[in-house]
C-alpha cells in the first residue's frame, strides 16, 4: 500500500505542512469501505484532513473521537509534518498536535502492528458528541465486527492489479461487518511471504486479521463486485468496533492485503490496541494533553 512514516512526529500544527499518505486517499481520490454501505450515524468516527507542507492539495484518513479533544487515527496517514483539520457541526476546526508511535515503520512489515497515532485540540470541539471507548480485551477471534471509513467507490485495475477509486461515484461514510479470523500473534520467521503463500496470514504479524473477501469482475472488467466487506486507502486510521456495541472501539485501520498471491482475495488487517500501543497512548496523553479513556 503506498507510502507509510517509519519515525515519529511531535509537531505544533499552527504552520501548514506536507505529506502523502500509504492507505489513505488524496481529495478528490478517495477510497472507502468496500462493498459497505452508506451511513449517517457513528459521529464518532470523522473525515480529517491532511495538508502537505509546501502544498495547497490536501489528503483524506478517517479518525475516531475517543474525548472531547482527542482524535485516534492511523500512523501511516503522516509522512512528515501536517496540518490537520476536521469538520464537527459544520465547522473546521484545525488540530493543535500528533504524535506518531515511534516505533512505526512502514519499511518493516514488523512494524505494521504499531500502526497508531494520537491528534490533540484545542479546547473542546468533540464535546457534544459521544465517544468511542477503547477496549483491547474484546479483540478476540470469531468476533463480529464493524467498520466505518469515509471514501469513494473503488473498483480493480487491471492495469495496475490494484483496488483503485470510481471518481464517478460519490463519496460518503460507508460502514460494513465482518469477523475477526486471526489476531496473528505468532511471528512470522520469513517476512517476506506473508500474505503471499497458502500457509502464510494475509496480515503480517500482530494485525488483526478479517475474514477474507473475494471481488471477481463482470463483464466489464472495469466495474467490481464485492462479496462482503473490506476497508481500502481512504478508510485508514478509521475504527474497528464490535458488531454488537458500537462504541466499543478494538483496533485502528491499517491496510488492505492479498490472501494469496495470485487471487483478488483481499483481507482487512486493523492494528489492534496491543499493550505497546497502550503505552504509547499513554505517553500521548502526557507529551500532549490527551484524553484517551481506556489505556
Amino acid at each position: 500500500m503506498g507510502c507509510c512514516i517509519h519515525r515519529i512526529w511531535l509537531f505544533s500544527l499552527m504552520l501548514s505542512f506536507s505529506f502523502l499518505i500509504c492507505s489513505c486517499k488524496q481529495s478528490g481520490s478517495k477510497t472507502s469501505v468496500v462493498g459497505g454501505e452508506q451511513t449517517d450515524a457513528y459521529p464518532a468516527v470523522v473525515e480529517i484532513k491532511l495538508t502537505p507542507q509546501g502544498s495547497t492539495g490536501t489528503n483524506i484518513c478517517t479518525a475516531s473521537i475517543v474525548s472531547p479533544n482527542t482524535l485516534i487515527t492511523a500512523a501511516h496517514c503522516f509522512l512528515g509534518p501536517s496540518k490537520v483539520s476536521t469538520e464537527i457541526n459544520g465547522h473546521q476546526v484545525v488540530a493543535r498536535q500528533y504524535m506518531v508511535n515511534p516505533e512505526y515503520d512502514d519499511n518493516d512489515i514488523a512494524k505494521y502492528r504499531f500502526d497508531v497515532a494520537v491528534i490533540v485540540f484545542d479546547n473542546t470541539p468533540f464535546a457534544s458528541i459521544f465517544p468511542l471507548f477503547i477496549n483491547a480485551d474484546k479483540a478476540v477471534k470469531n468476533t463480529e465486527v464493524r467498520m466505518v471509513g469515509y471514501g469513494c467507490h473503488t473498483k480493480f485495475s487491471e492495469d495496475t492489479n490494484r483496488i483503485v477509486c470510481d471518481h464517478s461515484q460519490a463519496d460518503y461514510k460507508r460502514t460494513g461487518t465482518s469477523v475477526i479470523t486471526s489476531l496473528n500473534n505468532i511471528p512470522i520467521v520469513d517476512t517476506t511471504q506473508a500474505g503471499l503463500g497458502k500457509n502464510s496470514p494475509a496480515c503480517t504479524y500482530g494485525l488483526i486479521e478479517l475474514e477474507t473477501t473475494t471481488n471477481t469482475s463482470d463483464a466489464d472488467i472495469n466495474e467490481v463486485i464485492t462479496s462482503g466487506n473490506i476497508v481500502s486507502p481512504g478508510d485508514s486510521g478509521g475504527p474497528l468496533l464490535l458488531k454488537s456495541s458500537p462504541q466499543v472501539f478494538i483496533g485502528v485501520a491499517s491496510r488492505t492485503m492479498k490472501a494469496s498471491k495470485d487471487s483478488r482475495k483481499m483481507t482487512s488487517c486493523y492494528a489492534p490496541f496491543s499493550k505497546d500501543n497502550l503505552k504509547f497512548l499513554k505517553e500521548a496523553e502526557i507529551k500532549l494533553g490527551a484524553n484517551i479513556p481506556g489505556v
